[in-house]
């Protein structure tokens, strides 16, 4: 089975991306550090727009990604940032074919 991975885009209110980075911290970094099934994550600012961050996930297990999207934690990471966004975060998923310096 591919590995899955995972692009999301996330459009903060003016001003609040550095707030939003410190909610992720605060939520899910100990997680995706000691998560096994999360072989990649980036968190990327964009250059061009200081109100978005993008993240990239790829995950060896697939159903861990659908575990984590229902768990109580990340409801609660949701919730704390909500407040922050200026809509809802742009997702794609799809199946990883090819990476460099990742496992595929």
């Amino acid at each position: 089975m591919p590995n899955t991975a995972v692009i999301i885009r996330i459009t903060t209110r003016p001003g609040q991306r550095a707030a939003l980075r410190a909610r992720w911290d605060e939520h899910l970094r100990a997680r995706v550090e000691q998560s096994p099934a999360q072989a990649l994550y980036l968190v990327v600012e964009d250059a061009a727009d200081p109100d978005t961050l993008h993240l990239v996930e790829v995950y060896t297990d697939p159903a861990a990604m659908d575990r984590n999207a229902q768990a109580p934690w990340f409801a609660a990471y949701l919730a704390a940032v909500a407040p922050l966004l200026a809509g809802q975060p742009v997702m794609a998923t799809g199946d990883l074919v090819w990476a460099k310096g990742a496992p595929v």
